[in-house]
């Protein structure tokens, strides 16, 4: 939860997500096992990470709009998974008969 918060905090100072520049040592980790990591964070079960998340996502996603560095991988990871919730909200209120917003909380 931490990891998300702070990387928002990097994001809204207007720096990238990911550096890989030789003063940072990351070992092995590679920028797109990063964002899978930060994407996965949307299966959480906890509501305050799966947010956050989001949110960060969206963040990330306006940061490589603005500085045309945009990752193609990271926004289909993002545009996939935001695509199956939609799926589950259109099947939870298909065959449940509940209101789509009462889902939402």
């Amino acid at each position: 939860m931490t990891g998300v918060q702070l990387l928002g905090i990097v994001l809204t100072h207007d720096n990238p997500p990911f550096y890989s520049g030789p003063e940072i040592d990351l070992g092995s980790l590679r920028e797109e096992e990063f964002y899978e990591a930060l994407v996965r964070n949307m299966d959480s079960s906890v509501k305050q990470l799966y947010t956050s998340t989001a949110e960060v996502c969206g963040l990330v996603l306006a940061y490589m709009k603005k500085h045309h560095c945009m990752n193609n991988e990271f926004q289909d990871m993002v545009i996939k998974k935001v695509g199956n919730y939609s799926m589950s909200l259109v099947y939870l209120s298909c065959y449940s008969g509940s209101d789509q917003s009462s889902f939402i909380t």
